[in-house]
């Protein structure tokens, strides 16, 4: 056996960029004109990464961010963008209840449809910055508890969302277990 790491295969990969506001379907009609434009162009995208907040941007502070379920219509709309292009599609902080609790979670679909709430953030952002009022992620959101690693391919990606990203803790596990994308 060589110690020298195998280079995966190609991914071709496609990196959404939207103005998301507080209105799921609104989302949905960005993302679905987005990658219907990105189809007329490319013959195949392994998988599309969509952004923080790309379902639900809270743009009123103090509104209830209600949370979406594995039964939200929506989900199913992008299980059967996923299948029929034959892509894999990964959604970042999103506001999804499981078991009654809020999380600020991921979601993956694979290319097959099929989908799972795959990572909730482990590190919320609590801060109290001096004459300031305090900022509170954990009010509204539940913590996360582990990691989350998904393959497409030979590719093995690791899962993380924003304030995560101070904690190299979460990054070690995933080297330790030979992630290749963060």
């Amino acid at each position: 056996m060589s110690s020298q790491m195998l280079t995966p295969s190609k991914l071709n990969v496609a990196v959404m960029q939207m103005t998301s506001v507080d209105n799921v379907e609104t989302n949905w009609h960005q993302f679905e004109q987005i990658a219907n434009d990105l189809y007329k162009n490319h013959t195949h995208v392994d998988i599309i990464c969509l952004p923080e907040n790309a379902l639900y941007l809270r743009l009123k502070e103090n509104e209830k961010i209600k949370g979406l379920t594995k039964e939200h219509p929506l989900f199913q709309r992008f299980a059967n963008f996923a299948q029929e292009k034959k892509t894999a599609i990964h959604i970042g902080a999103s506001p999804i209840e499981i078991d009654g609790k809020l999380y600020n979670s991921s979601v993956f679909f694979k290319s097959t449809g099929e989908f799972q709430f795959s990572y909730q953030k482990i590190h919320l952002f609590d801060i109290q910055l001096t004459d300031q009022k305090p900022f509170r992620e954990s009010d509204v959101f539940t913590h996360g508890d582990k990691p989350s690693i998904f393959s497409i391919g030979e590719w093995r990606f690791g899962e993380s969302i924003c304030y995560d990203i101070r904690f190299s803790e979460l990054y070690s596990y995933y080297a330790k277990n030979n992630v290749d994308v963060i």
